[in-house]
């Protein structure tokens, strides 16, 4: 019982501190004031989330919660996308990120080179090819922004399928979606930074899906979304790639693996190479990716090789322990930590800095982790006699965590 209590306590300091990171850079912009009441709020709500998800598992039959409730949390960000972005489009300082998606797809879509243009404030676009291509139907389609509803729908979907239980589910999109300022701001914006790692775990849940299902067609269109979905930020390939390797070979042997992730793989080169290629010095996804140019020169390019390293240590541990699909979002998420993470809190703590921008990537990370931390409390918190193993949850994903 102590050993529980103390699991609880420490997920959700957790859970609390990615929710921080990704809340204070949008309290200090529009609140900067009540930060301290909100942060205290914050607490609370991540205590009522964690035992209040005890309390319904604990007293309904497995957990079960109606699709009424995962509407309603879709329509009230609809409702708040509704509001608020066309709002948004009228201040000066609205979203850049959404600005970047906009201008670079437009181009695209005109058959021009994406990276020439800049942003409103005269920024370089960052989004990666992927990211382009996977907003191109719904520019096409008369709104770019909508996508974030149409993911959202889609996230909600998979976090219904990767837990056990719907009440784990909807407390994992409360914390994570609902919950965390830069996640729902981003959203309703229409920018495109949750929308990466929704549709990374997306690919993710299916190509391992489609794998054990064995069905051609399931793979080959999950390894061309996996793989144009690592093409929207330069750190998943680096990061999931090693473990996706790490959970194929423990199941399929190492050149069965290699040989299944060379699709993704290949889209990710197929859709990125052409666009580096045409104009490198001008590939702008590559030099907004230094996040270190705070610190002195000379100690930015070791820093950046440590954290790499680092990062990629901890994603290949994946091949010395047990993954399951939990395991795998728990590497993943501490090993995109030390590589977003860390430089935002230097970024923050540095004397000549003192800048909490770079704290919003922690977005990403969290989610990660949060996907495992919901998956041991879950474990924890559900009646042994109410486990009742829905067909709907990969074989993997049902592993211990």
């Amino acid at each position: 019982m102590r050993k529980q209590i103390l699991i609880t306590i420490g997920l959700i300091v957790l859970l609390f501190g990615f929710w921080v990171a990704g809340c204070l850079k949008d309290f200090s912009l529009y609140l900067p004031h009540e930060i301290p009441a909100f942060i205290v709020l914050g607490l609370i709500f991540i205590v009522a989330v964690v035992f209040g998800l005890k309390f319904v598992l604990a007293r309904r039959e497995n957990g079960k919660l109606g699709w009424g409730w995962f509407v309603a949390l879709w329509v009230l960000v609809a409702v708040l996308y509704v509001v608020v972005f066309p709002l948004a489009q009228k201040k000066p300082d609205r979203n850049d990120s959404y600005d970047a998606l906009l201008v670079s797809s437009t181009q695209l879509l005109h058959g021009h080179f994406p990276y020439y243009i800049r942003d409103f404030e005269g920024c370089p676009a960052s989004p990666m090819p992927g990211a382009l291509m996977l907003a191109l139907p719904f520019l096409i389609a008369g709104r770019e922004s909508v996508q974030s509803l149409f993911w959202l729908a889609i996230f909600t979907w998979f976090s219904i399928r990767y837990f056990r239980f719907r009440a784990t589910a909807f407390a994992f999109l409360l914390v994570t979606v609902i919950g965390t300022a830069h996640t729902l701001v981003n959203l309703v914006d229409g920018a495109d930074y949750p929308l990466t790692w929704m549709y990374i775990c997306v690919g993710v849940f299916l190509f391992f899906g489609a794998i054990e299902d064995a069905s051609r067609w399931k793979f080959i269109a999950s390894g061309i979304l996996l793989g144009v979905a690592f093409s929207s930020r330069p750190t998943y390939l680096l990061v999931l790639g090693p473990l996706l390797v790490a959970y194929l070979t423990q199941r399929i042997g190492f050149v069965s693996a290699l040989k299944r992730v060379a699709l993704p793989f290949s889209v990710t080169i197929a859709v990125t190479a052409p666009f580096y290629l045409y104009d490198p010095p001008h590939f702008a996804p590559f030099h907004v990716t230094d996040h270190l140019a705070f610190l002195p020169q000379w100690l930015q390019h070791p820093m950046f090789i440590l954290l790499i390293a680092s990062a990629l240590v901890t994603a290949c541990m994946g091949f010395f322990v047990r993954l399951t699909l939990p395991r795998f979002f728990l590497l993943a998420g501490l090993a995109s930590a030390l590589l977003l993470v860390t430089p935002a809190l230097m970024m923050a703590l540095w004397p000549a800095s003192r800048n909490i921008e770079m704290l919003g990537y922690a977005d990403a990370p969290g989610c990660f982790l949060s996907l495992w931390a919901f998956r041991v409390l879950e474990d924890q918190f559900a009646v042994k006699s109410a486990i009742s193993l829905s067909p709907q949850v990969g074989k993997d994903s049902l592993a211990a965590s």
